[in-house]
Order: structure tokens, then sequence, then C-alpha cells
């Protein structure tokens, strides 16, 4: 009896981490610009591209940034413009004309992680997000990969 009751507690506890899950439908990744500055770039497999981009992160302990400095967590939404498309590219510090940054973006530091992906605004999908830290723009290539 033990076993049949822990068996259904497995069961159902699968089922509802499962059910709770929003479709992935495309990739977010990094590139840099002739500058060398960070590039957002979004890739999705349909006709129904994200509504918006997150770019999320921690504080440092430590770094030139009063609000990292102090520990603060940032969390931007770039709003994408009207018939974005499938491929998508725009620079993270929210100087592109087209994709809005709510609240500014910080100057991005080093030692902190960072997110970046898309979701939509009725949750149908996201995007795969890319995790990465400043330090990780030496290695990026420029233009689409």
């Amino acid at each position: 009896m033990r076993r049949i009751a822990l068996g259904l507690v497995t069961l159902v506890a699968a089922t509802g981490l499962t059910a709770c899950s929003v479709p992935v439908n495309g990739l977010t990744g990094l590139s840099v610009d002739a500058q060398g500055r960070l590039l957002a770039q979004v890739v999705v497999c349909s006709d129904d591209p994200p509504d918006v981009v997150r770019l999320s992160g921690g504080g440092a302990a430590t770094g030139p940034s009063p609000r990292a400095a102090a520990g603060g967590q940032i969390d931007v939404a770039y709003k994408a413009p009207p018939d974005v498309g499938r491929t998508i590219s725009f620079r993270l510090d929210g100087s592109d004309e087209g994709w809005p940054a709510r609240p500014r973006p910080p100057e991005l530091v080093p030692d902190v992680e960072y997110r970046l992906y898309g979701r939509t605004h009725d949750n149908s999908h996201v995007t795969a997000d890319v995790v990465f830290r400043l330090s990780d723009r030496t290695g990026l290539l420029r233009g689409w990969y």
C-alpha cells in the first residue's frame, strides 16, 4: 500500500510540473556590432514573435554601477515593434529605435550573471534563454552566427 501511495504522489507531482511549462518556440543569443556593443539576437520558429525580450540579472557585491554595487536586481523589458518577424536583433544599451526599453537599461557590469529571453504576453511561448556575463563579450562574433 505504501508503494502505491508513493507512486501516485510521484505521478501527480510529475504531471503538475510538466503541465505548467510554457513551450519554447525559438532561441535567444548574443552578438556584438562593429563597435563591440552587445546585441540581442532572437530567432523564432513560427510567425508569432515574442512581445518582449527581457534582460534580468542579480547585483554584484562591487562594481562601478551604483545599482549593482547595492546588490540590486535588474529587470528590463524591450518591447517589440509591430511586424518584427522571425529574426530579431537589437542593441542591449536601449538606444535602438523601435525597441523601447523600460526601465532604461543600466550599464552592464562585470561579475554579474545576466539572463536574456523572449516571451509573449499571453505566455503562449518563450524563447530559450541565454545566460551570460559581461566578460563573455570578448568571445562573441559580429553579426549572425
